[in-house]
């Protein structure tokens, strides 16, 4: 019975390990995603040029989709801030591109925190490569969370054109130093009450009949009680009654220890402390599932 025992806790602290370094704890249970702004959105991605092109129009045809080259849109990148921080700011860049018709491209990441950590770029498609860049960004105040987005699509003379408001608890304030031009639709979206931002899911579209890129958005949501919770309760609930079972041994009580030090995560951390910590605590878990 000794021995299951051992190997249960062992089993249990090598899945800790692998969701640790896999998830980096962000499958909160109780964390969710709004629905799409409802913004005009082609899903759809026509960006085959040249004879593809001719050919995947006339396959949609032949195929029923009636024009629709593809199921889907072009692609959906999504990004959340680390354990216990918050969406306090969003940064924009854009550029305008003639290669594969007209086209004008954005990608985007998050502040999070009020310690000025930003993200990397989602990763949407960007062409490094165009003549000019135009970025723009907007932050909330110290001690104020993202709470919702409005979003305005514009268009002027063949050029689609994105900006963006930012709602911090309950005042807006403007994302500045993107160009726009003549309002065609604004659409905004705001985290239930008690709840604030933690990520941000963006889904981008091309309609080649007129250039058009069309852009949709999705906000994660977190109830502000859950922030620097930890994520997947059964797994971690079953690991501490194990330990909390077999404290006695010296083994085990080493565990326990470790164990205890990784529920303990500092929410204030910069991102690459964060991930130095949990990259120590990892090693040490590995450490004791091989002893046991």
């Amino acid at each position: 019975m000794a021995a299951v025992r051992r190997h249960s806790i062992a089993l249990l602290l090598l899945i800790a390990v692998h969701a640790d370094a896999s998830s980096s704890w962000d499958a909160f249970g109780d964390s969710s995603w709004t629905e799409r702004l409802g913004l005009s959105f082609m899903d759809d991605c026509q960006e085959s040029v040249g004879l593809a092109a001719v050919w995947a129009w006339a396959e949609s045809w032949f195929s029923g989709r009636n024009g629709q080259q593809r199921n889907a849109h072009c692609e959906s990148k999504e990004m959340s801030c680390p354990t216990g921080l918050t969406v306090t700011g969003l940064a924009v860049r854009s550029c305008h591109v003639r290669r594969g018709g007209n086209r004008e491209l954005f990608d985007f990441k998050l502040r999070c925190g009020h310690r000025g950590h930003l993200t990397d770029w989602l990763g949407l498609r960007f062409d490094s490569r165009a003549r000019h860049e135009d970025q723009g960004a907007g932050a909330c105040p110290t001690e104020a969370n993202l709470t919702g987005v409005q979003v305005m699509r514009g268009g002027a003379e063949g050029v689609d054109y994105f900006n963006f408001k930012l709602r911090c608890g309950a005042a807006w304030r403007e994302v500045v130093g993107l160009p726009f031009y003549e309002l065609k639709e604004t659409r905004s979206v705001t985290c239930p009450s008690e709840q604030v931002v933690t990520g941000v899911r963006v889904h981008r579209g091309f309609q080649d009949w007129g250039s058009k890129d069309t852009y949709e958005f999705q906000l994660q949501c977190m109830h502000t009680t859950e922030l620097g919770a930890t994520p997947a309760g059964g797994l971690l609930d079953s690991l501490a009654e194990l330990l909390a079972s077999a404290r006695g041994a010296s083994i085990v009580d080493d565990a326990w220890q470790q164990f205890a030090s990784l529920l303990d995560s500092g929410a204030d951390d910069t991102h690459a402390a964060a991930e130095e910590r949990s990259r120590k605590r990892r090693s040490e878990l590995l450490q004791a599932a091989r002893e046991l």
